[in-house]
């Protein structure tokens, strides 16, 4: 990453911080800071690595892109797809708050 790259990053994370917290209070800025963690945990685990171990099979020869690009897809599509289900296993399973 180049440092003007950086620099542009570092600028737009610092005006997001400034404009959640305006727009959402404490309350809401805490919330968005941890639905915002989990779901880059959950794409952490997500791609268990799996670009790292596709670049190193191309560039060694066992695989084509053709084939690494087919096996990403798939993959991509699983995890996807077990994401979703995790995302919204809680929704479904949490109680409902009662209106009094």
């Amino acid at each position: 990453m180049s440092g003007a790259s950086r620099i542009t990053v570092a600028a737009t994370g610092a005006l997001t911080t400034i404009v959640v917290a305006r727009l959402l209070g404490p309350d809401g800025a805490g919330g968005f800071a941890i639905a915002l963690t989990l779901v880059m945990l959950m794409q952490t685990v997500a791609t268990l690595g799996v670009e790292h171990g596709i670049a190193y099979y191309v560039s060694s020869g066992r695989w084509s892109p053709r084939e690494a690009l087919g096996a990403a897809r798939r993959v991509a599509l699983a995890s996807a797809c077990s994401a979703r289900w995790a995302a919204s296993a809680p929704a479904c399973c949490s109680p409902r708050p009662s209106r009094a």
